[in-house]
């Protein structure tokens, strides 16, 4: 499982193209639209996708991750369920569990305000882009994310041979299970 997260304007549609034109992968089914509206049930949504297990598979973003990151929008997809306390730190303990890769698309503040308020498409995040981005910035601090930066082209052959060692990692994991099982 790959997991491309940040917040809007920091390059995640450019990765998961990149992930996709070199690695063949394609991106699963998006849970929350562009608009930050939940085009799934969203509590189910994530325990559907934890039960699916490690996989080769690319997500752009992850409800689990991204809902609290947005929890300041006038009308946030991080309610009900996710609110549980008991609830929220299983999926995590069961999303940890999986050994995902995490990448978290994050130039620098001012270059994502500048795409945010360069495009139309980011309207509903705008009010809040900075707060977004400083959560985004902890959150793949605090839990040791790889980082990608857009504006460093030289990062992109680093990020892909991490990318290549994960796939390894992981088909070297299903062959294990094939063996014993």
């Amino acid at each position: 499982m790959i997991v491309i997260e940040g917040p809007d304007g920091a390059g995640k549609t450019t990765l998961i193209q990149d992930i996709k034109a070199v690695f063949g992968l394609e991106p699963e089914p998006r849970a929350v639209s562009h608009d930050a509206e939940p085009l799934v049930d969203l509590v189910e949504w994530v325990e559907q996708e934890l039960r699916r297990g490690q996989g080769w598979r690319l997500y752009d973003r992850f409800a689990l991750i991204s809902a609290p990151n947005y929890c300041m929008l006038p009308d946030p997809t991080f309610q009900g369920l996710m609110l549980d306390q008991f609830w929220l730190k299983m999926m995590w303990h069961r999303f940890r569990a999986m050994d995902p890769l995490v990448i978290c698309c994050l130039p620098p503040k001012h270059v994502v305000w500048q795409n945010v308020m360069g495009s139309e498409d980011n309207l509903v995040v705008r009010e809040h882009i900075h707060e977004i981005w400083c959560h985004y910035h902890s959150m793949a601090a605090m839990m040791n994310w790889l980082v990608w930066d857009y504006t460093q082209p030289s990062n992109r052959g680093i990020m892909m041979n991490n990318i290549q060692h994960f796939q390894y990692v992981v088909q070297e994991r299903e062959n294990r299970m094939n063996a014993h099982g």
